[in-house]
């Protein structure tokens, strides 16, 4: 195993071993404290409906079923979050009324090489990934007659997430060597999608 090499916000390590008599190598790249940047996720007439229905962030394991990562510790929706902070309703209704998300995040994409004894040498046959959600930020605005109201709030997820074949991508690899078999985590926040 090499030592991992370290830029900033990236690190890389390679692993070298043997799965049922093949040699393999594991590269492993990681993207450590990365964000997806302020996403609109509604913006309008409807917002103030649409906040009383957005809970969490889902994750698409890839195919392999998915997983809700709760924004709130209790049963909260974004519409409750603004209530509570604000200590008034939103005002909902007006065309400047909007929310906003930024998903901070790391993610390790894991490349897996095989050497089947073709005289090649070692190929590519899996890539998987994990995702940890560190937090989220959330900023929600409504107008109202005196004005718009702003509140801002970030919470603490981390939760992690890896695809079928991440910890034990061998078998996967050496059976998909002539076309590399893929697993990439997606997220959809009410209905944008996040890609990692």
């Amino acid at each position: 195993m090499t030592e991992p090499e370290e830029e900033v916000g990236k690190t890389t390590t390679t692993r070298y071993y043997t799965y049922h008599g093949y040699p393999m190598k594991d590269e492993l790249i990681g993207g450590i404290g990365l964000s997806t940047g302020y996403i609109t996720v509604c913006r309008g007439a409807e917002t103030g409906g649409t906040a009383k229905s957005i809970t969490g962030v889902i994750l698409d394991l890839a195919g392999y079923g998915s997983r809700a990562v709760s924004i709130f510790n209790s049963a909260l929706t974004l519409y409750h979050a603004y209530s509570e902070i604000s200590g008034t309703s939103p005002i909902s209704g007006g065309y400047e009324d909007f929310i906003q998300v930024k998903l901070n995040y790391d993610v390790w994409t894991k490349y897996t090489y095989a050497d089947l004894g073709y005289g090649d040498g070692y190929r590519l046959g899996a890539v998987t990934q994990k995702v940890r959600l560190i937090d989220i930020e959330i900023l929600q605005y409504y107008a109202g007659c005196n004005g718009g109201r702003e509140v801002a709030v970030c919470n603490i997820l981390n939760k992690s997430a890896v695809t079928a074949n991440f910890k034990n991508p061998a078998p996967a690899a050496i059976a998909n060597i002539n076309v590399p078999y893929v697993e990439k985590i997606s997220a959809r926040l009410y209905r944008h999608p996040i890609a990692f």
